[in-house]
């Protein structure tokens, strides 16, 4: 398990529990994260609502996003509101 690394920029408000980050750079606006590992993630923003949720070399996430038990592989780019449940994203 790796914790949360030196180069995270988080801001404003976070309500984050059991979070793993690692090559995190920004996350911008409210964040309300549980059960959740990210790898190599450089951009969040606006509001996330996520839970259960693997992100590997993940590296864009635009405006509003509410997930729950998703795996992210090589995704590169979410924009706008999403709900997404059970899904499983491979390259």
């Amino acid at each position: 398990m790796n914790l949360p690394s030196t180069d995270i920029i988080i801001y404003p408000a976070l309500e984050i529990s059991d979070v793993f980050f690692d090559d995190v750079t920004s996350f911008e606006h409210s964040l309300e994260i549980s059960d959740v590992f990210f790898d190599d993630v450089t951009f969040f923003e606006h509001s996330l609502e996520i839970s259960d949720v693997f992100f590997d070399d993940v590296t864009f996430f635009e405006h509003s996003l509410e997930i729950s038990d998703v795996f992210f592989d090589d995704v590169t780019f979410f924009e706008h509101s999403l709900e997404i449940s059970d899904v499983f994203f491979v390259g």
